[in-house]
C-alpha cells in the first residue's frame, strides 16, 4: 500500500501535513502547501470534520498566520513539518 501511495506522488508538488492539536491530542486535517493560503485552504476543505471536534462560534475570527491558525478553544490548525512523503512513510496520523 506504501508503494502504491508512493507512487502516486510521483512527479507532483511536494504537500505538507496539516494538523488539528490542543497540545495532547493530534489529528490529521490533510495536505497542503506550506503557505498561509494553503493552510487556510485544507482547513477549508475539511470544515466539516473540524467542526465535530472544535466547538468555533459562528463569529469565529481567529488569528492566521504563516504557519498555524487558531481556531479557538485551545485548537490550532498547523503545519506538522512534514510531508506527504514522510508521513507515508513514517505513518500517518489518525485522520479526523
Amino acid at each position: 500500500m506504501k508503494a502504491t501511495q508512493l507512487e502516486n506522488l510521483r512527479n507532483r508538488s511536494t504537500l505538507h501535513e496539516v494538523m488539528l492539536t490542543n497540545g495532547t491530542d493530534e489529528r490529521l486535517i490533510g495536505y497542503g502547501r506550506k503557505s498561509r493560503s494553503g493552510l487556510v485552504a485544507t482547513v477549508q476543505r475539511k470544515g466539516e470534520e473540524i467542526l465535530r471536534v472544535v466547538n468555533i462560534p459562528d463569529d469565529f475570527n481567529g488569528a492566521v498566520t504563516q504557519h498555524s491558525m487558531d481556531l479557538s478553544g485551545g485548537w490550532f490548525a498547523k503545519f506538522s513539518g512534514r510531508t506527504q512523503r514522510q508521513a507515508i512513510i513514517c505513518g500517518e496520523l489518525t485522520s479526523l
